[in-house]
């Protein structure tokens, strides 16, 4: 069996120089013409390649007729390769801020239904306010929100409270009405307010992955006996309200969304009259006593 290369000496070895160029290599097509863009000999790009190659252990690049193209191994190199340079660039561009004195940062992990709302504005307020601190913003889905604030990968989480976190300190962000819209001309449209329960009887559009708002709609469901209609699941709240627009099917929204993510007059909104309609939306954090000063000034600022 032959002997790996170990993780340190790949590290060692490996040329973030000769990656761009094995990049601008499968996006010309060419190592003549990566040579030339790249203001270097032919042979010098080639020897490159050569290097990435015995590093690899694999064959990275097949020749054609009018020029090369990545093999399978290639591929592979060539997806992790514009991962790594990515993150090069955000490493540079954070340290440039701290060079220019922009030197505090907050990661925020946050939940579709707090993101969609109204998060964007309150970090532009704050931002105006306090131009020395960057804020790093990740959507999430409310179990991955509270694991990334447990992980240390989040300073601050915002999702909703419908779970006790012991181990996590929590302050009261905003309260949170969820209600059902409907098309213009749906059956159910002259309702003011309703039970979900009558709702099942029709075709909701759904949201994929482990959105809170989806796990409430299927207990709800549930308990009454019923399933979720669901032909359509998107990927969004604003693109739940499209598909409603479109007289697709219904759905449960945050009535604060509302005016965000669609024009007056599009749907229909109803009042539901079930318990978990009404929700309250939390800031979690391991200890707000704890945070850096520009975490707990956000922190503050949302929690007032």
């Amino acid at each position: 069996m032959q002997n790996l290369v170990t993780k340190h000496q790949f590290i060692r070895k490996l040329d973030l120089g000769s990656l761009e160029i094995f990049i601008l290599i499968c996006q010309m097509g060419s190592i003549g013409g990566a040579a030339k863009k790249s203001h270097l000999a032919i042979s010098s790009v080639s020897k490159r390649v050569n290097e990435l190659e015995k590093l690899t252990r694999s064959k990275l690049l097949t020749r054609k007729s009018k020029g090369v193209e990545p093999t399978e191994a290639g591929l592979c190199l060539l997806k992790h390769a514009k991962d790594i340079l990515l993150s090069i660039e955000y490493l540079r561009i954070n340290l440039d801020d701290f060079f220019l004195g922009k030197n505090e940062y907050v990661h925020i992990y946050a939940s579709a239904s707090v993101v969609e709302q109204s998060l964007a504005q309150e970090i532009a307020s704050f931002a105006k306010d306090s131009p020395e601190v960057s804020i790093d913003l990740s959507q999430a889905p409310s179990r991955e929100v509270i694991q990334a604030v447990r992980e240390g990968y989040a300073d601050i989480g915002i999702c909703d409270s419908s779970e006790i976190y012991s181990d996590l300190a929590s302050r009261a962000y905003r309260k949170e009405e969820l209600v059902l819209i409907v098309p213009t001309n749906h059956p159910l449209a002259s309702h003011k307010k309703l039970a979900f329960s009558q709702a099942l009887d029709y075709d909701l559009i759904g949201v994929y992955g482990s959105s809170m708002i989806q796990q409430l709609l299927e207990k709800a469901a549930s308990s009454s006996g019923h399933i979720l209609r669901q032909r359509i699941k998107v990927s969004s709240l604003s693109a739940l309200c499209r598909m409603v627009e479109s007289g697709l099917g219904i759905g449960v929204i945050p009535y604060g969304a509302i005016h965000l993510l669609s024009k007056k007059g599009s749907f229909c909104t109803i009042s539901l009259t079930d318990e978990w309609s009404k929700r309250e939306l939390m800031l979690f954090a391991k200890s707000f006593d704890m945070l850096t000063p520009a975490a707990a000034r956000f922190s503050n600022y949302l929690s007032h």
